[in-house]
């Protein structure tokens, strides 16, 4: 797939995602209530990684030349997987071999009524950052890292000793085991390096002593301002059907609190959850990296999570070659055109009177912000 016309909506600064590459596997309990249950094939694996996911994500917003990512191909990888992945195109992926991890990284992920817990069946192989470093012609300018506090703290150490004229801006996303208590004061240590930071709503808490999720957006909001007012300098909480609260800036936009709604709110849509933060913050990242404000790149990420829970899998790219010039769709749609419409902002027939869609996004963030505190105040 190397239609890449959306190239002209971005800068030329590339990113990394830093998360794995797996094979994965599924259960759901009986208490499970998502309205349509994927239908899933007894002993299949199914590709997945948080990594692959964040790439996807990002691959909606940017060409592939922009976008890095580690694929760790054991001596068990699916020849059909290969086919899939390079389906959205043949750049996208490096793909590395390593003899002291001979096969590729399995997991299972078990879905119950209120969490999703994930067990490695095979050891792990971790990204390291001199692949990441290196895995296109020039450094990434931007660095997705699903990683725990202490693994943050060695790869931002690492970085300095050995990339010292290299300092790529950090999305990180933390592992969801890590985020306990007694992480706390290590994941501190991090605040200044970090352009976003962005647990959902239950790591978030967790990682305050509190083992259950928020219940309301106002508690979400405390929780985003918490961290915040440690030290990062942008904070988005991920919240599900709620949507994400954002707290911070980036670069030199000045300090902003909003909400942004899911892309989906018709919650009989959404079939498999897998992989939505992750796409989302591959979708924020890109944003970013087109050069787009945190409102807007979170809104990105909002559309990449949106297009990834509506079937079971990695969304689906398709070419369009009845649009001149040649485009690309997305679950058979124009994600561009749909997300403006979602904003309540139809593209015009002149750019000179398109109104600017960050405008739109903050009017309706605005909003949702609105009915967010007004629930808060019922449930008082």
């Amino acid at each position: 797939m190397n239609s890449h016309s959306d190239s002209t909506f971005c800068s030329n600064r590339s990113i990394s995602l830093s998360g794995m590459f797996i094979l994965d596997s599924f259960k759901y309990e009986e208490d499970y209530c998502a309205t349509q249950k994927p239908s899933l094939d007894p002993g299949e694996w199914y590709i997945g990684g948080g990594g692959t996911y964040a790439t996807i994500g990002a691959r909606m917003w940017l060409p592939p030349d922009r976008i890095a990512m580690i694929v760790h191909k054991g001596s068990d990888f699916p020849s059909k997987t290969s086919d899939e992945l390079e389906s959205y195109s043949s750049s996208l992926f490096t793909f590395i071999s390593d003899p002291e991890h001979p096969k590729t990284t399995r997991a299972l992920n078990t879905y119950s009524n209120d969490r999703r817990d994930f067990a490695y069946l095979t050891p792990k192989r971790q990204v390291q950052l001199s692949e990441i470093y290196s895995a296109k012609s020039a450094p990434p300018a931007f660095v997705h890292l699903i990683c725990s506090p202490v693994r943050m703290s060695i790869i931002l150490e690492e970085r300095r000793k050995l990339f010292s004229d290299w300092s790529p801006q950090w999305i990180w996303e933390p592992v969801p085991e890590s985020c306990k208590p007694e992480n706390l004061s290590k994941l501190i240590e991090c605040v200044g390096q970090i352009a976003v930071f962005s647990p959902n709503e239950l790591e978030a808490s967790e990682l305050l002593g509190n083992p259950n999720p928020p219940c309301s957006a106002q508690e979400i909001q405390a929780i985003g301002d918490w961290f915040h007012q440690a030290g990062f300098r942008a904070v988005v909480i991920r919240s599900g059907k709620r949507g994400s609260y954002v707290v911070g800036a980036h670069g030199t936009d000045p300090v902003q609190r909003f909400w942004v709604p899911p892309m989906i709110g018709d919650q009989s849509q959404v079939v498999d959850q897998t992989g939505a933060g992750n796409s989302f913050l591959g979708g924020l990242m890109a944003g970013l990296a087109c050069g787009k404000g945190l409102l807007e790149a979170t809104c990105y990420g909002s559309v990449s999570a949106g297009l990834t829970i509506t079937q079971l899998g990695l969304p689906k790219i398709t070419a369009r070659h009845d649009a001149k010039p040649a485009s690309e769709l997305w679950n058979g749609g124009d994600h561009r055109r749909n997300s403006s419409i979602w904003f309540g902002q139809e593209s015009r027939s002149s750019a000179r009177d398109k109104p600017r869609l960050d405008i739109a996004y903050r009017d309706r963030s605005k909003l949702f912000m609105h009915k967010q505190n007004n629930e808060c105040r019922k449930n008082k």
